[in-house]
């Protein structure tokens, strides 16, 4: 009796140093003795509470882990964030006092062309009034040509009836002149008529003597009248000379007149051209002095522009470089606050090792293959039902209440859609429902991906017992992932 006592002791003894190793999946027989039943009943207890105690850590160490997952990635991307903003604060300061610097140069290049274009201004109005003058000398010089080729034209007029006179006054010289000669003629035959009567009234005596008286004095007459018919005759001739030369003279003056007035109507045509041309100079001047004033204006604004823009850049280059300064310093802190949290993520992948080190692999037998077989082809029945498929959120809370009430291993059933929101979750023992995103969890990972997903066997917080999770992804009627439905399965 005492034998057996004392291997029942020992047995429990291997038991205890079984748990103690970290076999978690003894049972404690309480139908013992009082005695070592009572002892039983209490390393049951204790066995419980530490299973409870390691689903406890390992639910709160994968919480913290994801978390600590999750904030050191939102850390690193806040630090990587806070670096790129830093390098392009400081790359705004630097710029910023490169435009400052680019913007005094443009102010002096801006004062400098404000010169210049006051200085165009300037002389381009003193251009214009220049350019008016010249318009008004060559409009002058306009009338004076004109008066002067009317002058000509009423010279050239009057030389040329000047000439016509004098060809009719020489025409009427030699009509005189033939005149004259016959005039000369006559007195010669009158003389020779005297001379004949002097004889026939030498002849006739006495009785002529009158007669004789009367032809002397016709031939003194004659006589005289041939004197003077050629004085007339020479006076006339010089004068048909002279009418000739005159005439010879007013003709060339003619010719000259004509060739001046040529000359002068292709100086007036020239001259109208440079009046043309002077208009169009003054016109283009006076549009130069008009574009040089704009620019002029314009430069001014643009000057003023700068000048603005300059002191807004001078303000922001010193407020860059405060916020330069001040987002290096938030880099800093965000370093140490980045390694502070991977140091939190070491200790939690410490604690996680710790808890595995102590707690033995779950041993998966035949039994338990068959029962986690028959899991996942009830989370594929679910998978493949019309209303999931749909995605109908009121059928599927009732759809998964069936599936756990019906299999007595699901603690709980959910489904999730493609970004990881709770749709629908059935949870053995209550009603409660619950919602959340669960995109971050490896099951959720791993099946949104088209991948079955069986876990590790594991102590569970919720039922402080093994089990497995089991995730399958959802098609849609056109075989498109909409989202996936899992299921933790006890194993014992």
């Amino acid at each position: 009796m005492f034998g057996l006592h004392n291997k029942k002791i020992q047995a429990l003894e291997e038991k205890v140093e079984q748990v103690a190793n970290g076999d978690l999946t003894l049972r404690f027989d309480q139908r013992e003795t009082k005695e070592l039943g009572k002892l039983q009943a209490s390393l049951g207890k204790l066995l419980s509470s530490v299973k409870k105690l390691v689903g406890n850590i390992n639910g709160a160490n994968e919480k913290n882990m994801i978390f600590t997952g999750e904030i050191e990635s939102n850390t690193k991307q806040i630090f990587d964030a806070s670096q790129e903003i830093s390098q392009g604060v400081m790359d705004i300061a630097t710029e910023a006092t490169e435009q400052n610097e680019a913007l005094g140069n443009m102010k002096r290049i801006s004062e400098t062309m404000s010169k210049d274009m006051e200085g165009v201004l300037r002389h381009s109005e003193k251009t214009e009034a220049m350019a008016k003058n010249t318009l008004k000398v060559v409009h002058t010089s306009t009338r004076l040509l004109e008066k002067i080729i009317t002058s000509y034209k009423e010279n050239g007029q009057w030389s040329e009836d000047l000439g016509k006179k004098m060809k009719s006054l020489e025409s009427q010289a030699n009509n005189i002149q033939r005149i004259t000669g016959l005039v000369a003629g006559i007195s010669d035959n009158t003389n020779l008529l005297a001379l004949n009567a002097s004889i026939e009234a030498a002849r006739a005596g006495e009785m002529g003597k009158g007669f004789s008286v009367v032809a002397g004095e016709v031939k003194k007459l004659a006589t005289e009248s041939a004197e003077h018919s050629g004085d007339i005759e020479k006076i006339i001739s010089e004068m048909v000379e002279n009418t000739r030369k005159i005439s010879e003279e007013i003709e060339g003056q003619n010719k000259k007149i004509t060739g001046e007035l040529t000359l002068v109507n292709q100086s007036k045509e020239e001259l109208d051209l440079i009046v043309q041309s002077t208009e169009e100079t003054a016109k283009a001047i006076g549009n130069i002095r008009s574009l040089a004033k704009n620019q002029f204006d314009l430069v001014e604004r643009v000057k003023t522009s700068i000048d603005t823009i300059a002191r807004a850049m001078e303000k922001t280059s010193v407020y860059s470089q405060e916020a330069a300064s001040s987002s290096q310093e938030q880099t800093a802190s965000l370093e140490l606050i980045f390694e502070d949290i991977q140091k939190l993520g070491t200790m939690t992948k410490e604690v996680d090792q710790l808890v595995e080190g102590f707690v033995q692999d779950y041993k998966i037998t035949e039994e338990t293959r068959r029962v986690m077989e028959g899991g996942r082809k009830e989370i594929n029945r679910i998978a493949q039902h019309s209303d999931v498929k749909k995605m109908k959120p009121g059928a599927l809370r009732g759809l998964l209440m069936e599936a756990v009430e019906k299999n007595s291993l699901f603690q709980l059933i959910s489904i999730m859609d493609k970004e990881g929101d709770l749709q629908g979750i059935a949870i053995k023992g209550t009603r409660e429902q619950l919602q959340g995103n669960f995109k971050h969890r490896p099951y959720f990972k791993e099946s949104i991906r088209g991948k079955a997903f069986t876990s590790k066997p594991y102590i569970s917080d919720y039922s402080y017992q093994y089990c497995v999770t089991i995730a399958l992804p959802i098609y849609d009627l056109d075989e498109k992932i909409i989202g996936i439905v899992m299921g933790d399965l006890l194993l014992e």
